[in-house]
């Protein structure tokens, strides 16, 4: 039997620092972790300009649908408050299409004093560019959603020293600009258990920045996730977020509570100004090396030409091929040859009732191979068509067995169940 592992990590925010790119004008020529660390006079009078609660509200983004909503509905209220009177530093886009994006970040961009950093919640959608490693310092070994519970991690130092942070390191030195701190509590690094990484100086400083040399944008999780809003009230948890290290505080269950618990926290000397300013400038920073100083509208008519272009298209394959891990291959069926008049099944166990799911693949193999049989098992599959397809598995001289179950936000999903277990042994 050839199966294979997807090599990949569902984050819950994709972190971008524009949306489609390419469409608002270039970038400097520096790379983007320098940009964080310098700036022009444009920078400073930014900074000079803007009082505690403003610099603090560059530090908060929130999520917001991207869909379209009229002038005078409440959803398109709410955005131009936070934009106009709390003065956000960005927002989270999510559930919508590239030109109510467009359209969106256009009007939006035009009430905003600074320009806007557009983030980007997509895990089906709009095209996009991403420069960000995701859930620090790995989120691998749970089985606990983030969504749900604070996963608590129990490796050993030298568990992450060889597996879980090479990774990371090697994006440091490739200039990935951001990172993103995860909701789970990782023993080996604090001495109390149950502390997210989302608010442990242990993580976020200690070993992210001093013990890693990480420079760049130090980014939470989102915050209205049980993983850390199960342990810690809205504003307790943005202030404790950004004693812990942390630049950027997505989206906290209340936005306003969050702002003003961080600004209490300066005037009453819990939290330092120069802190705040140490994470503040690099939001300006990042935007200027964007080119948004410059321009922050979207070029609506340049959508058509930049997104899914043939560019990007090919950007996604590799991508996909390079997220493939190949598990084992001691009978040397890799790369599949010599198939031709040979009995293979192509053995399909979903975890929805799409009569698509495994299709594209078995397109695939059959072009490459010729006719080749096909099972397909779901939530709707009673006993007899288990046992039909573990008759065709043994009657077949190879068996490509597609596994589509899919990590879905809050709802504990992505584990193959016991059946299909028992099926593919």
């Amino acid at each position: 039997m050839l199966q294979f592992k997807r090599n990949l990590t569902i984050p819950s925010i994709l972190l971008i620092l524009t949306i489609l790119v390419g469409c608002t004008g270039s970038r400097r020529s520096e790379t983007g972790i320098q940009s964080l660390s310098s700036g022009n006079g444009w920078v400073e009078e930014t900074l000079h300009n803007l009082t505690l609660e403003e610099k603090v509200s560059q530090l908060v983004f929130v999520w917001t649908e991207g869909a379209y909503m009229p002038k005078e509905s409440p959803g398109w209220e709410e955005l131009k408050r936070l934009t106009v009177e709390r003065k956000l530093g960005g927002f989270i886009f999510s559930i919508g299409d590239v030109y109510e994006y467009a359209v969106q970040i256009n009007k939006l961009q035009a009430l905003s004093d600074v320009p806007l950093v557009i983030a980007a919640d997509f895990e089906y959608g709009a095209g996009m560019r991403i420069r960000r490693s995701t859930t620090f310092p790995r989120h691998g070994d749970t089985d606990v959603d983030t969504h749900l519970d604070l996963p608590v991690l129990t490796l050993p130092k030298t568990r992450f020293e060889t597996i879980e942070l090479p990774p990371f390191k090697d994006t440091f030195e490739a200039g990935v600009m951001s990172v993103m701190v995860a909701h789970i509590s990782a023993t080996a690094f604090d001495s109390i258990t149950g502390i997210p990484a989302t608010v442990s100086p242990a993580i976020s400083t200690d070993l992210l920045k001093n013990e890693m040399g990480f420079q760049g944008l130090i980014v939470t999780d989102a915050m209205v996730m049980k993983g850390v809003s199960g342990k810690y009230q809205t504003g307790e948890a943005a202030v404790l977020a950004i004693k812990a290290g942390t630049d950027l505080v997505l989206m906290p269950p209340d936005v306003d509570i969050a702002l003003d618990a961080i600004v209490a926290a300066v005037k009453r000397g819990e939290i330092s100004e120069s802190r705040i300013d140490h994470s503040v400038k690099k939001i300006p920073r990042g935007k200027q090396w964007l080119g948004l100083n410059q321009n922050r509208f979207v070029d609506v008519d340049k959508v058509f030409e930049v997104v899914n272009s043939r560019e990007h298209r090919l950007l996604a394959k590799e991508i996909a091929r390079k997220s493939i891990t190949v598990l084992g291959n001691k009978k040397g069926l890799l790369p599949l040859g010599g198939l031709r008049g040979k009995k293979v099944l192509d053995l399909v166990a979903a975890d929805d009732e799409n009569p698509q799911n495994g299709r594209q693949l078995h397109g695939e193999l059959t072009r490459r191979i010729g006719p080749i049989d096909f099972a397909l098992l779901d939530p709707r599959s009673d006993s007899l068509e288990y046992a039909s397809a573990l008759q065709k598995s043994l009657q077949a001289d190879l068996v490509v067995a597609q596994l589509h179950f899919y990590t879905r936000s809050g709802q504990m999903t992505g584990f193959i169940p016991d059946n299909v277990s028992s099926l593919l042994n």
